[in-house]
């Protein structure tokens, strides 16, 4: 019964204790994106990544994808060894986004198209890609040219 009563403390001491990290996550500051902080299952917060499409130019390996609704209510984390694949886009300068899986062109869409819907930045050669808020999972690239 006591355990009971002492509840919340222990709720908002673990509260505080998980709010460390790196910026890219809502209400934190920026530290450095190769924190090992970045990949954690919180949700980034893009306001801190630039939308500038001339940054989108080349190629980008991905690097894991963080899906939020799943059946057990906690994050799960998929990175390439997960999967048979690795996944690779390509900006192009005609305004095209190619997707490899693996060294196999798996779809091609106009730049425009494949951002549609949703939330994506770049920081420090590293892309995001966001679709958490249709039920998708956050992506994260690295530059790999």
């Amino acid at each position: 019964m006591i355990w009971f009563n002492r509840a919340p403390v222990w709720v908002l001491l673990t509260l505080v204790t998980l709010t460390g990290g790196c910026s890219l996550f809502e209400g934190e500051s920026f530290t450095n994106l190769t924190d090992a902080n970045l990949f954690t299952s919180k949700p980034i917060d893009f306001s801190v990544l630039s939308q500038d499409t001339s940054e989108l130019a080349g190629s980008w390996e991905w690097l894991q994808s963080t899906y939020y609704y799943t059946i057990t209510g906690r994050p799960f984390v998929q990175k390439p060894e997960d999967v048979d694949h690795m996944k690779r886009l390509v900006f192009t300068p005609d305004d095209s986004v190619k997707v490899y899986r693996g060294e196999e062109l798996w779809r091609k869409r106009c730049r425009q198209d494949y951002l549609d819907n949703s939330q994506w930045g770049t920081i420090q050669g590293f892309l995001v890609i966001s679709r958490a808020h249709m039920d998708g999972p956050e992506s994260i690239y690295f530059r790999a040219d």
